[in-house]
């Protein structure tokens, strides 16, 4: 995503080269940089989203480990050690 900021003309609006220099500003951005960011996201949600179908993510494993012995959180430890809350937080 970086990468792209520093390739896509993003300084049109909202940078310091658009307020130190009033005639790089534009209203208006071309719409294919704004799908090139929106497809980026996309790509990095969806196999993320892939690679938590397994068995280990279905069962609430990783959150099973980790939650277990977080019981002496302020607020809401209590509520740490119960079956049904591993899978509230991880679903």
């Amino acid at each position: 995503i970086c990468l792209l900021l520093c390739i896509l003309p993003c300084n049109c609006m909202f940078s310091v080269d658009s307020l130190l220099f009033p005639s790089t500003h534009a209203r208006v951005i071309a719409r294919w940089n704004v799908y090139l960011l929106r497809f980026q996201f996309f790509v990095v949600y969806f196999f993320a989203g892939v690679a938590k179908i397994n068995l280990d993510w279905l069962r609430a494993e990783p959150l099973r480990h980790w939650l277990t012995n977080r019981y002496t959180f302020p607020n809401i430890g209590w509520i740490l050690p119960y079956e049904w809350s591993v899978y509230v937080f991880s679903y």
